[in-house]
């Protein structure tokens, strides 16, 4: 998961908004799967599914809901490892 942070800062127009750190990551889950779909092996796969479930497991132990989750929101990295984005509609309950 993406870092994020919340800004405070009086100087800041959007108050209460949410910023996300920079991620050079262009290819999107989707994308991903569809340019490897001849070349990435099972264990690859499973490796990006463990990624991903590690990712949901660390949303459900802080109580955050995504609430747009779909292969478009989850970036793949260099080295095959994903990352969630998007959490323009989470909350946490």
């Amino acid at each position: 998961m993406i870092k994020y942070y919340n800004s405070y800062q009086k100087d800041f127009n959007f108050r209460n908004g949410l910023m996300m750190e920079y991620n050079p990551c262009s290819v999107s889950l989707a994308d991903h799967l569809v340019l490897t779909r001849l070349s990435l092996s099972l264990t690859g796969k499973l490796n990006l599914l463990a990624h991903i479930s590690n990712g949901l497991r660390f949303l459900v132990y802080y109580k955050i809901v995504h609430m747009d989750l779909n292969l478009n929101n989850i970036l793949v990295c260099d080295g095959y490892l994903p990352k969630m984005i998007d959490f323009g509609e989470a909350y946490q309950q």
